[in-house]
């Protein structure tokens, strides 16, 4: 019984929030920093991922604004989101000068690659096969897909944990545009 109710209450949409930025509600302000190690303002915290390719990337790095997708191919809202990344953010912003860079979470390349084939998402994936960078974010542990917004010194401007829904884009697209008007904003 007390295992029945400790599911019912992980499984609950309102056990793990979705803290979206620039200000999450006051009823998320304990899961805020349960969900995430940094707040909005802060920097993101660097890592060094690989390729599909193996290359070695590190990221946020600085020039233009960022959105990064923490994302696994088990994950049913990461192969919904993802879609939603790439027609109306990525195909529309990067010729405007956003990078926008998928990070697999734990997986090897040989399962991200098919997984990706089949979504069709063509913006760059990147691999944290130990979950480091995942536990420089999140401090508990938990929370997939997971949606950051940086700006061109890779200070966090906005943020999603969980799927960020059709919605939220609008949000997402204002923060872009002011960031791409941002005076010193270098567009690649």
């Amino acid at each position: 019984m007390m295992l029945s109710i400790a599911l019912l209450a992980l499984l609950s949409p309102d056990a793990h929030p979705a803290s979206s930025s620039p200000a999450p509600p006051a009823s998320a302000a304990a899961s805020k920093t349960a969900t995430w190690t940094f707040e909005i303002g802060d920097a993101l915290p660097s890592a060094t991922l690989s390729s599909l390719d193996g290359a070695a990337v590190t990221l946020p790095g600085e020039g233009s604004p960022l959105l990064l997708n923490v994302f696994a191919s088990w994950c049913g809202p990461c192969r919904m989101e993802m879609p939603l990344l790439e027609e109306k953010i990525w195909r529309v912003w990067r010729a405007k000068g956003l990078r926008v860079a998928g990070i697999n979470r734990g997986e090897p390349a040989e399962a991200v690659r098919p997984f990706i084939r089949n979504l069709g998402a063509t913006y760059p994936i990147f691999l944290d096969q130990n979950r480091a960078f995942f536990r420089k974010i999140s401090g508990d542990g938990l929370g997939i897909p997971k949606t950051i917004l940086v700006d061109s010194k890779g200070r966090v401007v906005w943020r999603e944990n969980g799927f960020v829904p059709e919605e939220t884009i609008p949000s997402l697209e204002r923060e872009i545009v002011k960031l791409l008007e941002s005076p010193g904003t270098s567009s690649r």
